[in-house]
């Protein structure tokens, strides 16, 4: 479930990039992955490697930051994954 949240913020990275938008904000509702997304360190966990994406893609972005939302903050995201499957 990490991995895929990981994944989903690495897209919104590059759909950010695709828009043109390098000042950008990530909200997402998994704290493990919001805070292994703002913390300055390696990430060693399963979903390391997500992170660690994200990490690298966000640097060509003028500002990047990651925030956790509670999941019922989230309905807008939560109804567009449910669509996507």
């Amino acid at each position: 479930m990490e991995l895929a949240k990981a994944m989903a913020a690495r897209r919104a990275i590059l759909f950010a990039k695709e828009l043109s938008l390098f000042n950008v904000v990530i909200e997402g509702d998994g704290l493990q992955v919001m805070n292994a997304l703002s913390a300055s360190r390696r990430c060693n966990t399963l979903f390391g490697h997500g992170i660690d994406d994200c990490n690298r893609l966000g640097t060509s972005l003028k500002a990047c930051s990651f925030i956790h939302v509670r999941w019922e903050e989230n309905r807008l995201a939560h109804a567009l994954a449910r669509r996507a499957v």
